[in-house]
């Protein structure tokens, strides 16, 4: 039996270790920011984001959106929301990467994760995911409760 000890590690021509499947690397933010409102019924850019430089153009990107306290108030009303790179919708235009709907009488106010895996990006530039959201009737929702942390997580994951 062998023992190889090392006391450090380099990557090939400094550019990085590419190893498919692994995490390459991983941002992670928290944003405190009070509401996030809308009466809109056309997805609305919330000001919640984060950014990322891939060190990889094939990498896949895992995007995480964690908001405690989504409130909706109003029996009959919901919440939709998209995940957009760059100004760029990933999902689709019905009902994007989330829904919530309030159907019982009373506000509703769960913790919600919005979550997609972008495998399209095809850059090392930076790109910026941010969540979008709108009502579906035109009463008021809100994306962020006041006194609520969204968390935001993006990681990416080679090829």
């Amino acid at each position: 039996m062998s023992t190889l000890y090392v006391d450090n590690l380099r990557p090939n021509l400094g550019s990085g270790i590419h190893n498919p499947g692994s995490v390459v690397q991983c941002i992670s933010r928290d944003d405190a920011r009070g509401w996030a409102s809308s009466t809109s019924t056309s997805l609305v850019a919330s000001g919640i984001s984060l950014s990322i430089t891939p060190k990889f153009a094939n990498s896949v990107i895992l995007v995480d959106f964690h908001f405690p306290m989504v409130h909706v108030g109003i029996t009959g009303s919901g919440l939709v929301a998209a995940i957009y790179r760059n100004g760029t919708n990933l999902g689709i235009n019905g009902y994007p990467q989330g829904f919530l709907h309030n159907s019982n009488g009373a506000p509703q106010y769960p913790s919600v994760k919005f979550e997609c895996r972008d495998a399209s990006h095809n850059s090392t530039s930076t790109l910026t995911y941010e969540v979008y959201f709108r009502t579906t009737n035109g009463d008021q929702v809100h994306l962020t409760h006041n006194g609520s942390d969204t968390h935001i997580k993006l990681w990416e994951i080679a090829q």
